[in-house]
């Protein structure tokens, strides 16, 4: 037996090592990346009332549509406002002082399927 460095070994488990090595190295270094996967993404428009909840009310692929849906519910609640009504959204008449903003909200297509104290976990973690 030989010593390779401070492991004694045979000759031909050194040679057996040192190809695979090389093999492994050149793997490493010409392995080009993977194509990044094309995020596909939505826009929400989602009302956040004074307690905290929110309620969506509207999903777009487009951002430029949901800010157009985001604009004419700020009309439909500056409306209802002025003529003392409730606006409806989501099967709900709400009144106009309890929503806080009209929120745009992007949601990304890799979206979390596990349980939700699995969710609840993964969420304290990042």
């Amino acid at each position: 037996m030989r010593a390779l460095g401070d492991w004694p070994c045979s000759m031909e488990s050194a040679t057996i090592w040192f190809r695979f090595s090389t093999w492994f190295r050149s793997c490493a270094i010409s392995a080009e990346p993977p194509p990044e996967a094309a995020s596909v993404s939505s826009q929400h428009v989602v009302l956040r009332l004074r307690d905290g909840e929110s309620l969506q009310v509207g999903s777009f692929e487009d951002t430029a549509e949901a800010s157009r849906w985001a604009q004419e519910i700020v009309r439909q609640i500056a409306s209802a406002e002025g003529q003392s009504t409730w606006p409806f959204f989501g099967n709900r008449y709400l009144r106009p002082d309890t929503i806080v903003s009209v929120d745009l909200v992007e949601e990304s297509a890799e979206k979390w399927l596990g349980s939700s104290v699995r969710r609840s976990w993964a969420e304290s973690q990042s």
